[in-house]
């Protein structure tokens, strides 16, 4: 309770609303691999921060050529929750046994 004698402040916003729209360009170098692996891992990062920011236009994709490509693939919850695995194991031996980037 105040008694006058402080300024009232408006209460902080969170940092998304503010922010919101806004956008940040990030460079990444080193080799197509390694690129490739970070801008998924960066993806994940903003859309966990921002649900739906790169899904909520996602369909399933195919694209590449014949030594690099990338696949999309839209997994159910259950799915989901089968290839991450318990602390992200199965994604990583999926990815370990297939030689891919999984993310």
């Amino acid at each position: 309770m105040s008694d006058g004698s402080q300024a009232q402040r408006a209460p902080r916003a969170p940092l998304f609303s503010t922010l919101q729209g806004q956008t940040e360009k990030l460079a990444i170098f080193g080799p197509r691999r390694g690129r490739r692996g970070a801008q998924l891992k960066v993806m994940a990062a903003v859309e966990t921060k921002v649900p739906e920011y790169f899904t909520g236009k996602m369909e399933p994709e195919d694209s590449g050529d014949d030594d690099w490509g990338t696949k999309t693939l839209v997994l159910k919850q259950d799915e989901l929750s089968y290839a991450l695995g318990k602390k992200g194991m199965t994604r990583k031996k999926l990815a370990k046994s297939s030689g891919c980037i999984v993310e």
